[in-house]
C-alpha cells in the first residue's frame, strides 16, 4: 500500500495497492496512478 496525493492540491486521497484513477474532493481534478510502476523503478 502505498499513499498518494493530489498532484495538484496535495491533498492526501488514500492509500492504494495497484492502479487507481482517483477524482480530488477538493479540486476535482482526475490523478491516475500506478503504484506496480513506481515499485519496478524502486521508488
Amino acid at each position: 500500500m502505498e499513499e498518494v496525493r493530489c498532484k495538484y492540491c496535495r491533498k492526501k486521497l488514500g492509500e492504494i495497492e495497484g492502479k487507481a484513477e482517483i477524482v480530488c474532493p477538493r479540486c476535482k481534478r482526475k490523478n491516475k496512478y500506478d503504484t506496480e510502476a513506481l515499485e519496478a523503478q524502486g521508488n
